[in-house]
């Protein structure tokens, strides 16, 4: 029988918490992940919990894991790069595993209208605005997460300024 060591235990211990902690580091070092994302990966890694757990902890403490900053930056990426509406942008926040409190505000109506407007301008600029290129350009503002109201209203503005 073999006599452990407290010392060589608690050793072993803040090693494991260490490797945790650096290997979370590396991650983030790539690119800015959720606190949920840095998780899955250090549990895929084989990191145990309560190392998982600290080793997060303390990169939040430490300001390198910030969730509602990434929401923020996740979300304009989203509405400029896809153009995309606020379903879109909520459902790639939650992809990210970015909490409900911490995601960013939905854009005013305004917004989300005036951004269906230009899309839905830049489609209908190409050729006659009949029924078959309204459906088409409704189905397109659907894709990019804008509601039914909205893809209606601006459709109904391009009409009107044509």
């Amino acid at each position: 029988m073999r006599v452990v060591d407290l010392a060589e235990v608690r050793a072993a211990k803040e090693r494991a918490s260490e490797e945790a902690l650096d290997a979370a580091r590396r991650m983030l070092g790539r690119r800015a992940l959720s606190r949920s994302e840095v998780a899955k990966r250090l549990d895929e890694q084989g990191v145990e919990p309560e190392d998982r757990d600290a080793a997060l902890d303390r990169l939040e403490a430490e300001g390198a894991i910030d969730d509602r900053a990434l929401a923020e930056t996740v979300a304009e990426r989203v509405r400029s790069r896809r153009r995309a509406g606020a379903r879109v942008v909520a459902q790639e926040l939650a992809r990210r595993g970015i909490a409900q409190e911490d995601r960013v505000e939905e854009p005013s109506e305004d917004d989300e209208l005036e951004r269906a407007v230009q899309l839905a301008e830049q489609r209908l600029r190409r050729g006659p605005i009949d029924d078959v290129a309204e459906r088409r350009v409704a189905g397109m503002l659907a894709r990019r997460g804008f509601s039914s109201t909205i893809a209606r209203r601006a459709i109904a503005d391009v009409k009107a300024r044509s």
